[in-house]
């Protein structure tokens, strides 16, 4: 089956990833370097990259899958052009309940969903460590601090003109 799999990826895709573990000199110790440049290079962790590394890395898919899964850095779709990351934190959770559910009315969708037209993702955290400016989000990786619904409603709106 594994092979099946691998037969699934493009030939760019193959040639990109063996590029990338040249680059770590296919040492399964690099796992989660590895990871993060696949990532870095896709704009998520394709599937189909899981079967290929743990067969180039001799280690068992199982054990790429749980790294990659563990920690919530690794995404297995492919994110929007704007994605939103919405603090869940003590300080900003008191807050924050009209806000996330402006955006999910705004965008139309719920945490850990991406729109159809691939312009955002959306997705809810346990802290940005942000804590004196709350409710704050992240969105492609700058920070929004003291948030209203104007300011959501606002900072959509010009996501959406871009």
């Amino acid at each position: 089956m594994t092979q099946n799999i691998e037969y699934k990826l493009k030939e760019q895709d193959r040639r990109e990833l063996k590029k990338i573990l040249d680059q770590f000199n296919y040492d399964k110790n690099n796992l989660i370097s590895i990871l993060q440049t696949i990532q870095d290079v896709f704009g998520f962790l394709p599937r189909n990259s899981m079967f290929y590394l743990a067969k180039k890395l001799q280690v068992p898919a199982a054990e790429i899958y749980g790294v990659s899964t563990f920690y919530t850095q690794f995404k297995f779709d492919k994110l929007g052009k704007n994605h939103l990351i919405f603090c869940d934190g003590t300080a900003c959770h008191l807050r924050n309940r009209e806000i996330l559910g402006l955006v999910e009315t705004l965008l139309g969708i719920k945490p850990g969903e991406t729109t159809s037209d691939m312009q955002f993702s959306y997705e809810i955290v346990a802290c940005l460590g942000c804590c004196a400016i709350s409710p704050v989000c992240m969105v492609n990786g700058e920070i929004y601090g003291n948030l209203t619904t104007n300011k959501v409603k606002k900072l959509i709106k010009k996501l959406r003109k871009q």
